[in-house]
């Protein structure tokens, strides 16, 4: 689906473009060094950007109020790092050989789920959400045997047309077909068809579809289309996460499908699809995007959580 938002100026376009140039000359350091560079852009996100750190601060405490101040701080900075050693991992799939990383062995844990999913004659939701690098989240689970059925990537399509174009381009490898999350025509197109699509509803939208469900124990304003779309299409809904290993190896896994009562509320649909993302932010942590203002609207319309104190 191509951006039909403004149109960028030669001036933008020109800026995107030197940055994309940088990016790719960091990108020209063999894979070992390129992977090390996260610590770098790790230190310069805690130190140098505010924003970043203390939306994540304020995140934190809404999310783990059992943890100590110093406990917090901790995961703090490990997060930040991480999110740091994704940025590195995101050029590594962006434009150097993704092979190198993508050919090594991967441990599987709940392999069972996929395979019995894929035996099912319906579509596919894999429910993901923003944790480590994203595109190396597509680009792992694109190299599953997927018994030939189609594999779509569904994102945020940006306003800027140029780095729309430029995301689409760099993906083209990791999907079959791409669709923005308002495009839910197209999704259920491909799940219909018994097609498979990534998802991360884990980001506030605006009021038309969502709910406030809770959140690691937080209400939070939520997308509804996942249990939409299980119902209207018939897929099935796995969630499932990667994991940076030692030795720069990588792993997935696999949780137990969800399962949708015929006479659930769309609220319980969802409260169901936050649940599965929060056993996959339980188990690494320190790799979910905490710099994300998930907690931005509030249902009773009250001043933001992130609001400097």
């Amino acid at each position: 689906m191509k951006n039909e938002g403004k149109q960028d100026s030669k001036t933008q376009r020109f800026l995107f473009a030197c940055a994309v140039g940088v990016l790719r000359v960091i990108a020209l350091l063999p894979l070992t060094l390129l992977l090390k560079t996260g610590n770098v852009f790790g230190f310069l996100l805690l130190h140098f950007s505010s924003k970043t750190v203390h939306v994540s601060r304020v995140n934190l405490q809404l999310c783990f109020p059992e943890l100590s101040s110093a406990e917090r701080e901790k995961l703090l900075r490990a997060s930040i790092y991480a999110l740091g050693q994704s940025v590195s991992e995101t050029l590594v799939i962006w434009f150097k050989n993704a092979s190198q990383i993508l050919e090594r062995n991967v441990e599987m844990e709940g392999e069972q789920y996929w395979e019995a999913a894929l035996k099912e004659k319906r579509g596919v939701i894999l429910l993901s959400c923003h944790s480590g690098s994203l595109d190396l989240n597509v680009a792992l689970a694109h190299q599953l045997n997927r018994n030939k059925r189609e594999f779509a990537f569904t994102y945020r399509q940006p306003s800027s047309a140029c780095v729309d174009e430029f995301l689409r381009e760099v993906r083209k490898p990791y999907a079959d077909s791409f669709f923005p999350v308002s495009n839910l025509l197209g999704i259920s197109r491909v799940l219909k068809k018994g097609g498979i699509v990534w998802y991360a509803p884990d980001i506030e939208t605006s009021k038309k579809g969502r709910v406030f469900v809770k959140f690691m124990g937080v209400d939070a304003a939520t997308p509804t289309a996942i249990p939409k779309l299980a119902e209207s299409t018939g897929a099935l809904v796995l969630p499932y996460m990667h994991k940076r290993l030692t030795g720069n190896r990588y792993g997935l896994r696999f949780f137990p499908p969800l399962e949708f009562q015929a006479a659930a509320t769309v609220e319980q649909g969802t409260q169901q699809v936050n649940n599965a993302i929060e056993l996959i932010v339980r188990e690494r942590p320190e790799a979910y995007w905490w710099c994300i203002k998930r907690f931005r609207y509030r249902e009773d319309g009250g001043p933001s959580v992130y609001r400097a104190r």
